[in-house]
Order: C-alpha cells, then sequence, then structure tokens
C-alpha cells in the first residue's frame, strides 16, 4: 500500500473519530452545570475536542515532510 493510500485511510479515520466526537450521545455526557475556570463544561470539551482533531490532522497530513526536512547545514569553505 503506497503512501497516499495510507494517508487517506487516516484521513477517513479521523474524520469518523471527529464525528464521533461530536456525535449527540457524547455531548450529552458534558452537558453538565459544570464549570472550568468560569467556562462552562461543555464549551471546554468542544474546544478541547477541536484542538485535538487540528493537531491530529496536523500530524497526519504533515508528517512526513516533518521527517524528510532538509537540514540547512551548510559546510563553509574558509
Amino acid at each position: 500500500m503506497n503512501i497516499r493510500a495510507r494517508r487517506l485511510q487516516k484521513l477517513v479515520g479521523l474524520f469518523v473519530f471527529a464525528i464521533v466526537l461530536f456525535n449527540y450521545p457524547v455531548l450529552t455526557i458534558f452537558n453538565r452545570a459544570i464549570f472550568v475556570a468560569g467556562i462552562p463544561l461543555l464549551f471546554c470539551y468542544l474546544f478541547a475536542a477541536w484542538f485535538l482533531i487540528v493537531v491530529l490532522l496536523l500530524i497526519v497530513i504533515e508528517r512526513r515532510s516533518l521527517l524528510h526536512m532538509p537540514r540547512n547545514i551548510e559546510k563553509s569553505e574558509n
């Protein structure tokens, strides 16, 4: 299996994971009258889940380029 197919499978899996995180039964778990630093628990959960999805997308999409970054260390001849 080539890299593009594996990346596509990871993105589809991440999409399904995001749907589960933002689906009705999971959201009702955090819909309580509890405050975290003055912010309702549901809002904290939504922003944390959103942040997690963005970070995982960054890892999936940019991982290959992060692993194969060219080194900008040039040896100068003096």
